[in-house]
C-alpha cells in the first residue's frame, strides 16, 4: 500500500509554499491529512505500482529541494526549481502543478 513519508523536509517545504492551512511548526494529524488526501487525489486513477512509483519520485525531490535549497536557514528560493511548478499564491493543489503532466 502506497504510503506518504512525513520527514523534516516534507515539513518545511510545505509550510514556506502554504500546501497546508494550519500554522503548526510540527506534523499534527490534521496537516498530514491535508497533504495525504491532496496527494492522493491527485493519485486516485493510479494502480498501487504507479501510486507508489510516483510517491518516490515526488519524496525524492522534496528532499532534494529542501536539502539544496530550502533550508533551515538561509534558503534560495529563486532557484529552486519547485518554484516553476508551485504556485505560492494558492493554497497547495497537486492537481495544478506541472509534475507529471
Amino acid at each position: 500500500m502506497p504510503f506518504v513519508i512525513f520527514d523534516e523536509y516534507l515539513l518545511r517545504v510545505s509550510k514556506r509554499h502554504r500546501w497546508f492551512t494550519d500554522d503548526s511548526s510540527k506534523w499534527n494529524a490534521g496537516n498530514k491529512k491535508e497533504i495525504e488526501d491532496s496527494i492522493f487525489n491527485w493519485l486516485i486513477r493510479c494502480d498501487d505500482e504507479t501510486k507508489s512509483k510516483r510517491l518516490k519520485a515526488i519524496h525524492a525531490i522534496i528532499n532534494d529541494c529542501g536539502n539544496l535549497y530550502c533550508k533551515k536557514e538561509g534558503s534560495n528560493c529563486k532557484k529552486c526549481p519547485l518554484s516553476k511548478v508551485l504556485n505560492n499564491n494558492e493554497h497547495f493543489n497537486i492537481t495544478q502543478t506541472k509534475l507529471f503532466n
